[in-house]
């Protein structure tokens, strides 16, 4: 649901109707995404089971280090050579991306988790 909401406001940033819609579409964007990593945090016991759960965590936290410092990267070295119109266009191909992760690995997990744990 916060990805969604998160690709909402990209979608209203884009549109560019003027100063008012710009910071809703941010501020939307900003409000979606702030509890998608805790989510994701919580639910890890979830999608790998307990016994896997510590190093999940661990790899969630350096691929969110990881991500922390690309994505800004990738966004000025595209503001750079296209301008700052892109970087609306270019948020919300991130979030698409991370929505496409989650549904993965959603799929992913419910399979893990049968293999796991066959029904006897």
């Amino acid at each position: 649901m916060s990805i969604f909401t998160a690709i909402c406001g990209a979608v209203i940033l884009l549109t560019d109707s003027g100063w008012f819609t710009s910071i809703l579409g941010i501020v939307i964007s900003g409000f979606a995404v702030a509890p998608i990593f805790p989510g994701l945090m919580s639910d890890t016991h979830n999608r790998v089971g307990r016994l896997h759960q510590t190093n999940a965590i661990g790899m969630q936290v350096a691929a969110a280090g990881f991500g922390s410092a690309i994505v800004p990267w990738v966004a000025g070295a595209f503001a750079r050579v296209y301008g700052l119109n892109v970087i609306p266009l270019y948020i919300l191909c991130v979030l698409i991306l991370l929505f496409v992760s989650f549904l993965l690995s959603q799929l992913i997990s419910k399979k893990f988790v049968k293999e796991q744990h066959p029904k006897k």
